[in-house]
């Protein structure tokens, strides 16, 4: 069955691209175009209209486009050319034609379910927010077995500054925040205290873990995290009643 998945392009025709369900995407953008394909739209074109003071963008590690994999729609895509905002928690996408045509899309973030840049892995998180509703957010998926689950936020600010009469954005890496999926549960965590709350069961081995983790406390907290839910983790496998 050919999946498809469609760009919605501003003041043109619709742009439509189909694939076979293990081609890359290359493949489906040079091989398989067809605008009568024009059913369903899974994306919309994207304009970089903005511009950055001293290289500080709003993408992840690097503001050019990275070999990585989507899962889109519940279909795993291979070999994708995309960045990742983490202003607006957006994907953008890089295709190419034969002619060297080139095209980039802003993928609907509620069809994405996971993906993989700079060899990490991001996951989608469905929180409530205060209206009631649903936020979407994705999370590096930091460390994962069988009992714990370690997910990072990464996020950027953005500023407005006026320089020669124009205004530039420039945007600043905000501090990591983390969330624990543990018993079904998605917990929150930032401290010593919240991680004590959510294992109560392994208190003796978190304060030891903490004493003799300062140095990467302070220089890695992101590594003293995932090194932790590892400890955690195989205290659980091996005993239990610490669960």
């Amino acid at each position: 069955m050919r999946k498809i998945i469609c760009g919605i392009l501003l003041a043109i025709p619709f742009f439509c691209f189909g694939q076979e369900a293990e081609k890359d995407l290359y493949n489906w953008f040079d091989n398989t175009i067809g605008l009568e394909n024009t059913a369903i739209s899974q994306g919309i074109k994207y304009n970089e209209n903005f511009a950055i003071k001293d290289n500080k963008h709003s993408f992840y590690k690097s503001f050019e486009y990275v070999k990585g994999s989507i899962k889109y729609n519940g279909n795993l895509y291979n070999s994708v050319y995309f960045k990742y905002d983490l202003f607006s928690e957006e994907i953008i996408i890089l295709l190419e034609g034969k002619q060297k045509s080139r095209i980039t899309i802003q993928l609907f973030k509620k069809s994405i379910d996971n993906f993989t840049i700079n060899n990490i892995r991001f996951v989608k998180v469905l929180r409530e927010n205060d209206k009631l509703n649903q936020d979407i957010e994705f999370y590096e998926e930091a460390y994962k077995s069988n009992f714990i689950k370690l997910l990072i936020k990464h996020s950027k600010s953005r500023k407005e500054i006026l320089y020669k009469r124009r205004i530039f954005f420039e945007y600043t890496k905000k501090k990591n925040t983390y969330l624990v999926f543990f018993n079904n549960e998605y917990i929150k965590i930032s401290s010593k205290k919240s991680i004590l709350k959510t294992f109560p069961k392994q208190k003796s081995y978190i304060l030891s873990f903490f004493e003799k983790n300062k140095l990467l406390r302070k220089k890695d907290f992101d590594r003293f995290l995932t090194n932790l839910m590892k400890v955690l983790s195989d205290n659980m496998s091996k005993n239990k009643t610490l669960i």
